[in-house]
């Protein structure tokens, strides 16, 4: 998937409502394209147009999720 995204492949990522999982697994891919949870989450947002993440929970996971990768603590 990740591969493909950079080979420029369009990618539909989905779930059962397209907002909880989805956003999550489409936020973490961004994470690893160089963008923040919060650039990640409005941009999903936008294009989904409604709010991601659903939960609390999955606006921390993601957060821990960015930490892992860069290192760095985004307390927004």
């Amino acid at each position: 998937l990740y591969h493909g995204i950079l080979e420029g492949s369009h990618t539909v990522v989905h779930c059962r409502a397209g907002i909880g999982r989805a956003g999550m697994t489409a936020a973490a891919i961004l994470l690893h394209h160089g963008l923040t949870t919060p650039e990640a989450f409005a941009l999903i947002s936008k294009r989904r147009r409604v709010p991601v993440p659903d939960t609390p929970e999955q606006h921390h996971w993601i957060l821990k999720h960015e930490k892992q990768i860069t290192g760095k603590e985004n307390i927004l």
